[in-house]
């Protein structure tokens, strides 16, 4: 049901290369749960600050930003774990009789999402 995959046990090599690609541009992708409905429309871009891959959201007024927990919208939580200190997203498809319901670390679901937007896909489905 999720990927308890840490930062740090991912290819580090394709982590910096994605990193790299959306250093200065980001990438808009569509996440969709495992049934191929919508979760999220997601902007993934290099977070100079936070240095590393970073998720915003669209919100209601169709930009993008930290407009996480925002029922009616889209279907992605962010939570802070304090044991270990990861982010992570929380995703719920926003289709009600589907009920999927997947948590994920936040720096691999970044990755992911990015391979897959650089790559020239328009869609993500997640798996677990």
């Amino acid at each position: 049901m999720s990927e308890s995959v840490d930062r740090s046990t991912h290819d580090a090599a394709e982590y910096a290369r994605q990193c790299e690609l959306l250093r200065d541009t980001y990438k808009e992708i569509r996440v969709l749960c495992p049934r191929g409905h919508f979760i999220a429309h997601v902007a993934v871009y290099f977070h100079s600050d936070m240095n590393g891959l970073w998720i915003h959201p669209r919100g209601r007024g169709g930009e993008y930003g930290p407009h996480f927990n925002a029922p009616g919208v889209h279907g992605l939580d962010l939570e802070l774990r304090a044991v270990p200190n990861t982010l992570r997203i929380r995703a719920r498809c926003t289709k009600k009789k589907c009920r999927y319901n997947g948590a994920f670390n936040f720096a691999v679901l970044a990755l992911r999402l990015a391979q897959a937007a650089t790559s020239g896909h328009a869609e993500y489905r997640v798996t677990g």
